[in-house]
């Protein structure tokens, strides 16, 4: 087993994990939450089609990509991740603002296919850009309302934060390194899943924290 394989195998079981733990705190009742287990379930579900499609067990339409499914995972991202930030902020002006950057990015994001003529089974870079640079700056404008906040969600905030960074060289730079060694692409790889691996620990925690009671001032608002 690779170093690679290593990794990427704790990544996993780190991912199963929060989608146990989410759906757990859905079915307790904490229905803030919804949008982070959707996301992760999406992740979830997106990783495995790809597995099928790297070890040659799935063909999509006779391709051999998982393009469609990656697109769809980086529009819902966005979409998930703009109503949780938004229903988890008090005051109107921040709303506003987020409303503003998510349609933009939104709208950005969508003309990649009507005027770059993408075709679905081909990665393009400008769509991860985009939708990941609006994620970015939803997290920042996110954060920055909880300094004036006494509650909030402020490890999700960090962790999608890091990885959103780390996602927009990774994914926008995934259409160059075709044909590129194969070594070079597994160290790529690898060193995004560290980024990954935060992300899950941090929702972890954060759901830690609901089990123990830590946010139940929050549920009840």
């Amino acid at each position: 087993m690779t170093y690679f394989k290593t990794v990427q195998y704790f990544y996993f079981l780190l991912l199963m994990l929060n989608v146990l733990g989410y759906s757990a705190l859905l079915i307790k009742g904490i229905k803030k939450i919804w949008p982070l287990f959707f996301y992760l379930f999406t992740l979830a579900f997106t990783e495995v089609i790809t597995l099928l499609i790297r070890y040659n067990n799935l063909l999509i339409m006779g391709e051999e990509s998982n393009a469609p499914f990656y697109h769809f995972s980086l529009f819902s991202d966005l979409i998930l991740f703009f109503y949780f930030f938004y229903s988890a902020m008090e005051k109107d002006s921040y709303k506003r603002i987020s409303s503003f950057v998510f349609y933009v990015s939104l709208a950005l994001t969508t003309c990649c296919y009507i005027f770059f003529e993408i075709n679905i089974f081909e990665h393009n870079a400008w769509i991860p850009f985009i939708s990941k640079t609006g994620i970015i700056i939803l997290c920042v404008i996110y954060f920055t309302s909880l300094l004036n906040a006494n509650k909030g969600f402020p490890f999700i905030a960090i962790g999608v934060f890091i990885v959103s960074n780390a996602a927009i060289i990774n994914m926008a730079s995934f259409p160059f390194y075709l044909g590129v060694d194969p070594s070079v692409r597994v160290l790529r790889n690898t060193i995004y899943l560290f980024p990954l691996i935060i992300m899950q620990l941090l929702f972890m925690f954060e759901a830690y924290l609901f089990f123990k009671g830590k946010k139940k001032e929050l549920h009840q608002a």
